[in-house]
């Protein structure tokens, strides 16, 4: 990992002996900032320079998880319009997280792992009343055969 032009700035102006207060006014950036990256290489060197991946949280689903997941909702169709339903909703999805797994994602939570997925997010447009029928016809039929994975909607 390649280390950003603003550091090695800073320890240049540093080990030239130019004071923090300067080294924040010529690079245009609080003087903290400055101090801090100074402190990383005193302690770190040159790899106290680097940008450090952060860990985050631990995900709730692991992998396998997420792939029976996918599995579930591309083979089984909600039950919704007498079975002709075109996708699953945000709703029905955290419904069935919760019943399965016991875990109570937040809906917006639930459309990022959708989409995470390759579901794709499908939602009303108008139409224009000049449009040709016939053409939409043709494109709805040609895109259902070029279609490779499923949808979801979101209400």
């Amino acid at each position: 990992m390649e280390i950003p032009k603003e550091r090695k700035l800073i320890i240049k102006h540093y080990k030239n002996g130019v004071r923090l207060r300067k080294i924040g006014e010529m690079l245009d950036i609080p003087h903290t900032k400055a101090y801090y990256w100074i402190k990383r290489y005193r302690k770190q060197g040159i790899n106290g320079l680097k940008t450090k991946k952060q860990p985050g949280k631990i995900p709730l689903l692991d992998k396998n998880a997420l792939m029976k997941l996918k599995n579930f909702l591309i083979n089984n169709k909600p039950i919704r319009y007498n079975g002709l339903s075109s996708g699953w909703t945000s709703r029905e999805a955290k419904k069935h997280l919760v019943k399965k797994y016991n875990i109570n994602y937040s809906l917006r939570h639930v459309e990022r792992l959708l989409h995470k997925l390759g579901f794709s997010l499908i939602t009303p447009r108008t139409r224009n009343v000049k449009a040709s029928l016939a053409k939409q016809v043709y494109f709805k039929r040609k895109f259902k055969k070029n279609l490779k994975r499923n949808i979801w909607d979101c209400q």
